[in-house]
């Protein structure tokens, strides 16, 4: 079992919080993003095997050997710890960020932004911003609250999400009961989080859909 850390921006943080997000897709980083990979449906020569996928180039024959694919996540069993943001401050008068002790989080206590709360950040001449909103990707593993595990890792193009599916990624469950509803929710998630970053919705990229179930919650600071 191997542990991971992973980001999650604070809507999503509330719906794993709340039990309403099992489910996320990742975009899939292929050796050479200039080739159109597939999957190999071959017998024998695809699915999660050490955590690795096997992708091949249709613009070569089928005979040729795949390209391994390692998920970034990990496969089923393996355990992630979600980095959000937040804000950490001394409990003790003489902590502060830069200590050993820091490493640890002895003297330290922690803000969630997702929650709500916070408190007002402080300027020190000295130290300059004391207790500050910290980006996600700065967390320490000692201030995350949520550990999840992987129960199953799949490959599919982004498009092709299922209505059930766009519920367990999470998104905004009012008026469910109209078709497709869940499935337009999602797509203007992913276009607010990838589109900026090249994987638009309009580009039906590869994604990496990670289904988890949450082990562990620290309560809030």
């Amino acid at each position: 079992m191997k542990e991971r850390p992973i980001l999650f921006s604070g809507a999503m943080v509330k719906a794993i919080l709340a039990g309403r997000k099992t489910q996320t897709r990742r975009v899939i980083r292929f050796p050479d993003d200039d080739y159109e990979y597939r999957p190999c449906h071959r017998p024998g020569s695809w699915g999660v095997q050490d955590d690795t996928w096997a992708f091949y180039d249709p613009a070569y024959p089928t005979d040729t050997a795949p390209t391994p694919v390692h998920c970034p996540y990990g496969g089923p069993g393996d355990r992630l710890w979600v980095r959000e943001t937040h804000q950490i401050y001394a409990t003790d008068i003489d902590s502060k960020p830069d200590d050993r002790e820091f490493e640890t989080g002895r003297g330290f206590s922690v803000n969630y932004k997702a929650d709500g709360n916070g408190i007002m950040e402080l300027w020190d001449e000295d130290e300059g911003i004391v207790e500050r909103w910290r980006p996600s990707i700065f967390m320490p593993r000692w201030a995350s609250r949520i550990t999840l595990e992987v129960a199953n890792v799949r490959v599919q193009r982004v498009q092709d999400i299922s209505e059930e599916d766009a519920l367990a990624d999470g998104v905004d469950r009012t008026n469910t009961s109209l078709p497709g509803y869940a499935q337009e929710r999602f797509r203007r998630l992913w276009e607010s989080i990838n589109a900026k970053r090249g994987y638009g919705w309009d580009k039906n990229v590869w994604v990496w859909a990670i289904t988890f179930k949450r082990i562990d919650a620290k309560e809030g600071a």
